[in-house]
């Protein structure tokens, strides 16, 4: 049913051109550039992968591509009644036109490619890019049209010699430039020169996009489609609407940080709660700590974060809390005492936000309460993060602030172009996204008991099957002695109250649990020594005992609460986690 509407839209562009001398302007096709097959330029096509179009003219075309500026194009057929996306083709710099919409190409790109050529994408109705930036193949552009020289909607590609900052009908259309794609026509995926195309109005071959989108960004992101202005923030793989501006700003979430995504990654998430009501993002300098209090005084999220001395300033403005000195920070709260927000342990960077140290060139982006790199600067670009602030903060303030850091070089919670181009996300099982390993073959994995004796300081999280559970001094002051004790339950069986790791001189321990199954837990304490003086992980009389320190467990990627809970014989205080059926 596509091909109906596309060919009755295009038939009215050719026409238009047909009736016209240089279709508005073109330049007659004298001196035209060869090129040449030894420098060609392998593209996508400018549509999501699967999208099916016919090519309409080509090289040397009857009705307009007998010009300097158009002769080794092709015309790329779209549908005049809906709006679609046009994705970088490939990488480059952006050019943006608009300054003449009625004529020629109309509103254009020029995707500079640093070689003296460019490749012009004609007639677009909307750009979304902005003017000299960078873009990675995949990455949304703005929508089909019609402006220019046409009466209907397509989009006008090719390969220009010329200045990329000038107006595409100034360029040189060149050989050179060829598209890596399936022609339905013929069944098969190929790569192909303009020159060799098929292109004809009504029984032109029809080409299938080979180019992988975005189809995924994680939690914390806020992302919205180019057609509707309504945010979603990413939380748990779902989409959670952002229901109105008061919801929006009381949560202090910028719009630079909203990132375009298409309808086929908006198609890829579930639907969570929406997003409403008034909440509160403050901080309170109150007896030597800083606090993060999140939510009013009287709402159901309230809880109150200490914030660490080491980049104290970085983490409050991934919230939205700018300060310079603890002078700038309020003594208590807007409303009521420090106390009526409960304490939930250190506050971490936030989720969605941005972080990268001065003496590194890698970028993190926080999810679920970790640190993940991206691989590299095309995914960056892929994800739309382009245009987002990057906090710089000092050298050793991620792993300070993070209790979980991710490493491209040991494939550890790294976000790749792959990762971003998978609908629903990474995906574990093929490794692209391994939450870590057991600590390779000297991680002492004990199989009679299942459990792997890690105590490490590092941030080093468990394997896809296992449970890891940490634990961090308070303030992070170092500790002669943690030890982790407790007893693991398995299908409703107790295997015993036992001490699991014991580490020496470190702020933190961290045990992992391999083969953890849905509905397994884990009852623990951890005693440790700071300055001689010996304390525990919660302290009685329970209900509802004082946690001390941060605790953390994490089970296939998925960030697990930590309770405060009753020693089963007295009034005493433990600590435990649940694996979710």
């Amino acid at each position: 049913m596509r091909s109906l509407y596309f060919w009755f839209g295009v038939s009215l562009v050719l026409a238009a051109c047909a009736l016209t001398t240089g279709c508005g302007g073109f330049y007659p096709g004298q001196n035209v550039g060869t090129g040449g097959g030894e420098d060609a330029v392998t593209i996508a096509m400018p549509f999501a992968y699967g999208y099916q179009s016919r090519c309409t003219q080509g090289v040397d075309g009857v009705y307009s591509h007998h010009y300097t500026s158009t002769y080794y194009d092709v015309d790329f057929d779209t549908p005049n009644d809906v709006d679609d996306i046009v994705y970088a083709p490939t990488d480059g710099t952006v050019h943006v036109h608009t300054s003449d919409p009625t004529h020629n190409f109309g509103n254009h790109i020029n995707l500079d490619l640093s070689d003296g050529t460019y490749i012009v994408l004609g007639h677009m109705k909307e750009i979304f890019v902005a003017d000299g930036s960078e873009v990675a193949q995949g990455q949304i552009l703005g929508y089909e049209g019609t402006t220019g020289a046409s009466s209907g909607d397509h989009v006008h590609i090719g390969r220009h010699e010329g200045d990329a900052t000038e107006d595409a009908v100034k360029g040189t259309s060149v050989e050179g430039l060829e598209f890596n794609f399936k022609d339905d026509t013929l069944g098969e995926e190929l790569t192909e020169l303009t020159g060799d195309m098929y292109c004809e109005l009504t029984t032109g071959d029809i080409y299938q996009s080979l180019n992988q989108v975005n189809r995924w960004h994680p939690d914390g992101s806020l992302v919205k489609t180019p057609s509707n202005a309504q945010v979603y923030l990413v939380d748990g793989g779902q989409l959670r609407y952002v229901q109105d501006e008061d919801a929006f700003w009381s949560r202090n979430y910028s719009f630079q940080d909203v990132a375009l995504i298409d309808q086929g990654e908006q198609d890829c998430y579930g639907w969570g709660e929406d997003i409403g009501g008034a909440y509160e993002v403050q901080a309170v300098y109150q007896s030597g700590t800083v606090w993060l209090l999140l939510d009013t005084q009287g709402g159901t999220e309230r809880q109150r974060l200490r914030v660490k001395s080491t980049g104290w300033q970085a983490v409050l403005k991934s919230w939205g809390v700018v300060a310079s000195t603890y002078d700038d920070l309020a003594t208590k709260p807007m409303d009521g005492d420090l106390t009526d927000w409960p304490d939930n342990g250190y506050a971490l960077f936030r989720d969605g936000s941005l972080i990268s140290e001065t003496d590194s060139s890698t970028v993190y982006v926080i999810a679920d309460g970790v640190a993940e790199p991206i691989q590299s600067w095309d995914t960056y670009l892929l994800m739309g993060f382009g245009s987002r602030e990057v906090s710089e903060v000092d050298p050793g303030t991620v792993t300070s602030v993070m209790s979980r850091v991710g490493d491209c070089g040991t494939n550890t919670y790294c976000i790749t172009s792959a990762d971003a181009q998978t609908c629903g996300g990474p995906s574990t099982e093929e490794g692209t996204y391994d939450e870590g390993g057991t600590g390779g073959v000297d991680s002492g994995v004990n199989l009679d008991t299942g459990y792997v004796p890690q105590s490490t300081d590092t941030g080093e999280v468990a394997a896809n099957d296992s449970l890891s559970v940490s634990w961090n001094t308070p303030g992070l002051a170092t500790a002669s002695r943690i030890t982790l004790s407790g007893e693991y339950s398995s299908g409703g069986v107790a295997q015993g109250w036992k001490t699991y790791g014991e580490v020496q001189n470190a702020t933190t321990l961290t045990d992992v649990f391999v083969n953890a199954k849905a509905g397994d837990s884990l009852r623990f304490s951890v005693e440790y020594v700071v300055g001689g003086n010996t304390s525990w992980s919660c302290l009685a009389p329970f209900p509802s005992g004082t946690v001390q320190g941060t605790p953390s467990a994490v089970w296939e990627g998925q960030v697990l609460p930590v309770v405060a809970t009753a020693d089963p014989s007295s009034d005493g205080c433990g600590l435990t986690v649940t694996v979710p059926n």
